[in-house]
């Protein structure tokens, strides 16, 4: 069936603005790129009604109106430059723009000889994730969903440049590779923060949020680590990666029993974090029932 007007027009500016990301922002300065970013995300952002107003209603659940009007710019400002810093990911590694916390951690569990799944939220520069991967020396696959403009997605598996971190794109195929990666005691990646209607439901910032437990079923099948990996923006353009200890897991429970304790457990740590730095949270989804 051939794609309407509408919609093939939409896949081409798609195409134009991510060929534009990459040769266009990717010209400048880091610091240029990501200080333009957060500039337009400020201005642009307020006028995106529906995503202002999911984000708002959002973070209703932790603060008062006025906190909310005041957090809103920085919210923007910080989304904005994870966009523009998409080209600019290999500068931000190789000039040292980022830190590395608990590398010992992971250092133990590799030297146990066990692969462990990696999970994390859209914090700060989520994607400055990937690069734990070359800092800790391991091959890790990391799952992704993929962009439905398949143009768009090739403009940003370039942009995306960790030398040890493969991508693996959500799908019955890419879940079997996981899979399979983990019962080599490799190690695997996921954002947990994303809403699965087939999922199961954990409290989260004061109501059910519906999230896939994947990363449960994992380390349940493969009786292996879950270890939690923060992203932070310090600075402008500065960043920090830390890996924490491992969830303590209980393998006493079993079936579905083990996989709601273990995400739950996963996600109020995530909790955690946002409250900390909840202008450095992407607050524009629908997480919750």
């Amino acid at each position: 069936m051939s794609r309407s007007p509408l919609k093939s027009l939409i896949g081409y500016a798609e195409t134009a603005a991510a060929h534009l990301l990459e040769k266009g922002i990717g010209a400048l300065s880091v610091e240029r790129a990501s200080g333009l970013g957060e500039g337009l995300m400020r201005r642009l952002g307020p006028q995106l009604k529906r995503p202002d107003t999911i984000a708002r209603q959002n973070l209703a659940r932790i603060l008062p109106p006025d906190q909310i009007d005041a957090l809103m710019p920085k919210v923007w400002g910080n989304l904005g430059r994870t966009f523009l810093e998409y080209p600019k990911l290999g500068d931000i590694a190789g000039r040292g723009l980022i830190e590395f916390q608990g590398l010992d951690i992971i250092e133990r569990v590799k030297a146990e000889g066990r692969g462990a799944v990696f999970f994390s939220g859209h914090l700060a520069n989520w994607e400055c994730l990937a690069f734990m991967a070359d800092a800790a020396q391991i091959d890790a696959a990391l799952m992704y969903r993929a962009p439905n403009n398949p143009q768009v997605a090739k403009v940003l598996e370039r942009c995306r440049c960790a030398k040890r971190a493969k991508l693996i794109p959500k799908s019955i195929a890419g879940t079997k590779e996981a899979f399979a990666i983990l019962g080599n005691k490799g190690f695997v990646g996921f954002l947990i923060d994303h809403r699965y209607n087939r999922g199961i439901e954990v409290d989260f910032l004061g109501g059910k949020a519906i999230i896939a437990p994947m990363a449960a079923l994992m380390a349940q099948r493969h009786q292996c680590p879950i270890i939690p990996l923060r992203a932070e923006r310090i600075s402008a353009i500065h960043h920090r990666i830390t890996a924490y200890a491992p969830l303590q897991l209980d393998h006493s429970l079993s079936g579905n029993d083990f996989l709601i304790a273990t995400m739950q457990q996963a996600m109020t740590t995530l909790e955690g974090w946002i409250r900390e730095r909840p202008e450095q949270w992407f607050w524009m989804q629908r997480l919750w029932k």
